[in-house]
């Protein structure tokens, strides 16, 4: 990418790639259906906040000297939460929510969605929430005093404190960090539209598309993010499985005829597996057919912004579907070049980080590489 050139991620999520791309592009942006990671790399890329400091003093003087219950209005958070633990959560929030300055609000929801999963009862170590029980972890496991810590401690720790040292931690990390004032956040890869005008990005102007798709049913991005979208009022006023079918690979596809055959995807190599899935799985076969077919509108909308002779990077992984291999990276080169992109490169490195579970369930597999992608427009 030219130094000075309009960069995009449209699947965004947290906005780490859109961070390390202040510093060479002159213009962001980036795309992500779930509104908490939106929220976060809009944090990431905004200047450090102001005034946080005096806010934090006011929100301690009034959760130490409040005496009425503020109830939460999502009563599922409640199964996760002491009863105390999410008074304070819903204070410190409804608080925030009366601050003017938009920046210093993101900022200031952001910490507090960063501590409760700590405060919760759920895993850590689980992406989605999953109660953890004395039972989890067997004698011999490493993990098992830790847990039966977080397990004694539930409950006991000062959600002020805690969401206190987070803004200061956070404070001064954004202190050092670069900003951008040119960066705008999409909602849908699929099509890149400004929510104020409806009005799609301009085709033939991105320098530069470097992004990593879900994978195909292989994670639930909304689930993870469950607390946060609640306790922050975030999925407006959808359930999780409609904001879920928002994402592509998102295992809650509304399926009218699961017995008729799924529709065909512009893959002919995709279409002999899931042919032969369906056989065995119908409904996980329209899965696959759905995913396929929502990338390929991702890499037509991709195509349209970048300009003559610019450059999509692509970073997929294969898995399995009903013990079948699903190369996504090959089906989504031969959906790639009927579009109009030349595949001018195609590298492998196996995965170190596991972040985020890589095996769902026995019909996914276990995700050990990824396939780096580049196309040429």
């Amino acid at each position: 990418m030219p130094s000075g050139g309009k960069l995009l991620d449209p699947f965004c999520g947290t906005g780490t790639t859109l961070l390390e791309g202040v510093s060479v592009a002159s213009r962001l942006y980036g795309a992500d259906a779930n509104p908490l990671a939106r929220l976060i790399t809009s944090v990431k890329l905004s200047k450090a906040p102001i005034g946080s400091e005096a806010i934090l003093k006011s929100i301690e003087r009034g959760i130490r000297q409040r005496r009425k219950e503020i109830k939460s209005h999502h009563e599922i958070l409640s199964r996760w939460f002491t009863k105390k633990d999410l008074n304070d959560i819903t204070y410190i929030k409804n608080r925030i929510s009366l601050i003017d300055n938009n920046c210093l609000k993101n900022f200031l929801n952001v910490c507090l969605s960063s501590i409760l999963k700590d405060l919760s009862c759920a895993d850590p170590r689980i992406a989605v929430p999953v109660k953890l029980k004395d039972s989890t972890y067997p004698e011999d496991h490493w993990y098992r005093r830790q847990s039966l810590k977080k397990i004694t401690d539930f409950g006991s720790k000062d959600v002020f404190n805690e969401f206190s040292r987070r803004v200061l931690q956070y404070l001064n990390i954004k202190q050092q960090q670069n900003y951008s004032e040119n960066f705008y956040l999409f909602e849908d890869s699929r099509e890149l539209a400004y929510r104020n005008n409806h009005r799609t990005l301009q085709s033939n102007s991105i320098d530069f598309v470097v992004t990593s798709p879900p994978y195909g049913t292989a994670q639930k991005y909304i689930r993870s993010s469950t607390f946060s979208l609640l306790v922050l009022d975030l999925h407006e006023d959808l359930s999780m499985s409609e904001l879920d079918r928002k994402i592509i690979g998102s295992e809650k596809v509304l399926i009218s005829d699961r017995s008729a055959p799924p529709q065909q995807t512009k893959s002919r190599q995709a279409n002999k597996v899931i042919t032969d899935v369906f056989e065995e799985s119908p409904y996980r076969a329209h899965l696959y057919a759905t995913y396929m077919n929502e990338m390929q509108k991702f890499l037509e909308e991709s195509y349209r912004v970048l300009k003559p002779n610019a450059n999509l990077c692509l970073v997929v992984g294969n898995n399995q579907v009903s013990g079948r291999l699903f190369e996504t990276s090959e089906y989504l080169k031969e959906a790639a070049g009927l579009i109009g992109f030349k595949t001018t490169g195609h590298f492998i490195d196996s995965i170190k980080s596991r972040g985020l579970m890589t095996r769902r369930n026995s019909s996914s597999g276990l995700i050990a590489h990824e396939h780096i992608l580049v196309f040429q427009k």
